[in-house]
């Protein structure tokens, strides 16, 4: 059997809890492997129910879990569980933790995990069945030189802690069921009989079609995405997404219970800037936009609102974006983009944003994405200034940029700032190759109104 890496503690006797890379040859779980489960033997104590036996719980899917109160990773690892438990016992989900003999009873296991409960479990007990193994040091089936603590437990020839054993309908033995996330959890809706493959169903809901700019997915049909990725952690994160060269690339939003159409409008993947609208009444902005949206990432800003106003309107939600005219002082980029890294700077991949001074470190920020978008944050962050783009862009180029402090005009006393203006445009002429000069002139902004 090929090496595998683990995060396994020894047992009690080793004294110490360590990352390990453990070779399994033909052990004796190995061999347990599509055969039948060995039965639950001189159980010498149960919480939150029993005594049961494998037997009586063929027909459903059994997790075992080999751990110890003396274990780290096992402690650690216990929200999971709790967590496959809440989400599949009523399902068909059995899950066992099978303490080793390690402790005389229950109430002494209890008293060893209640330091361990408030600080890894929130403060909750175990939700499943708690099984504590008996029998003593009992040697391991096929291989007299080992004994584990526990007739179950050398049953199953555990000696690294913790070990889950997934344990099919049928009760033969499924795998070594060493992780959990996407995969560990389906491997038990397999087990189960609930897996979908729902792949091609959420590559057709939510891909962008020719000319599309921005798709929108309703919280019924969102439950596509979150069976494709499984983890629910990280579904319940994924509402962004940018389509990018004909494929899907997913923005880690953070998770709102109500997502608002200030929200959508200022966040990712949208991502306007105070310049490209107004929300012209408050009510207007706490509209409910739940879902995921989906933006092609190559698109302007005007392009995605542009975009987002016809769907308003399909969803017919108590809420209208509207494009008028606004005279405003601006700063205009025209000309050919093309770059011209900074010599003789720690980054030479970025566009950076200073005047007079490049700062070494990194700490003024920065960002990525399309020219236009960079344009767009140069005037909102830089200059407190909209920037209307005039030039000529490539359009796919995802650039990157850096702000220096000194590259924030907003923070310049007012008598320096005109000086300062045009020493931050020199410098991103330098590297874009674009020209920049300051106008007043009619621009577009959209307005979020209530009807």
């Amino acid at each position: 059997m090929p090496t595998r890496s683990l995060r396994r503690s020894r047992s009690p006797q080793a004294r110490a809890e360590f990352d390990m890379t453990l070779d399994l040859p033909a052990s004796r779980l190995a061999q347990l492997y599509g055969r039948p489960a060995p039965e639950l033997r001189r159980i010498k104590g149960w919480k939150n129910g029993g005594p049961v036996t494998l037997a009586q719980l063929k027909g459903r899917v059994v997790l075992l879990d080999f751990w110890g109160h003396w274990c780290g990773p096992c402690i650690r690892a216990m929200p999971d569980l709790m967590k496959l438990h809440d989400k599949y016992a009523d399902k068909g989900l059995v899950i066992i933790a099978v303490h080793d003999d390690s402790v005389a009873s229950i109430e002494e296991m209890d008293q060893k995990l209640v330091s361990a409960k408030q600080r890894y479990w929130s403060g909750r007990d175990l939700p499943f069945l708690v099984a504590l193994d008996g029998g003593g040091l009992t040697p391991i089936p096929g291989a007299a030189d080992r004994k584990a603590k526990g007739a179950t437990t050398a049953a199953y020839g555990i000696d690294s802690f913790p070990t889950r054993i997934l344990i099919d309908k049928p009760g033969h033995v499924v795998a070594d069921f060493d992780r959990g996330g996407k995969e560990g959890e389906k491997q038990i809706q397999i087990a189960l009989g609930i897996y979908e493959d729902v792949s091609e169903s959420f590559d057709e809901l939510y891909r962008l079609e020719d000319g599309q700019i921005v798709r929108f997915i309703p919280p019924d049909e969102v439950v596509v995405r979150r069976k494709h990725m499984l983890d629910s952690d990280d579904a319940d994160r994924f509402k962004a997404f940018y389509w990018s060269g004909g494929q899907l690339v997913t923005d880690t939003w953070r998770p709102f219970d109500r997502v608002t159409l200030s929200q959508l409008l200022s966040e990712s993947p949208f991502g306007a800037t105070r310049f490209d609208y107004e929300i012209g009444d408050p009510a207007a902005g706490e509209v409910e936009l739940n879902g995921d949206w989906i933006v092609r990432r190559d698109a302007s800003v005007s392009q995605r609102l542009a975009a987002l106003a016809e769907i308003l309107d399909r969803m017919r939600v108590p809420v209208r974006l509207e494009k008028r005219s606004a005279e405003r002082q601006v700063i205009v980029a025209r000309g050919r983009y093309t770059f011209q890294p900074l010599t003789g700077t720690y980054d030479n991949r970025s566009i950076h944003v200073f005047s007079d001074v490049l700062d070494p470190d990194e700490r003024g920020g920065g960002g990525s994405g399309t020219v236009d978008r960079f344009l767009s944050q140069l005037g909102s962050v830089a200059f407190g200034m909209q920037v209307v783009n005039l030039a000529e862009l490539p359009p796919n180029d995802i650039v990157q940029w850096r702000w220096h402090y000194s590259g924030y005009l907003r923070k310049v006393p007012e008598d320096e700032r005109p000086q300062k203006l045009q020493q931050i445009l020199q410098n991103v002429s330098r590297q874009t190759s674009l020209a920049f000069t300051t106008e007043r002139r009619r621009v577009d902004v959209w307005h979020a109104i209530v009807p």
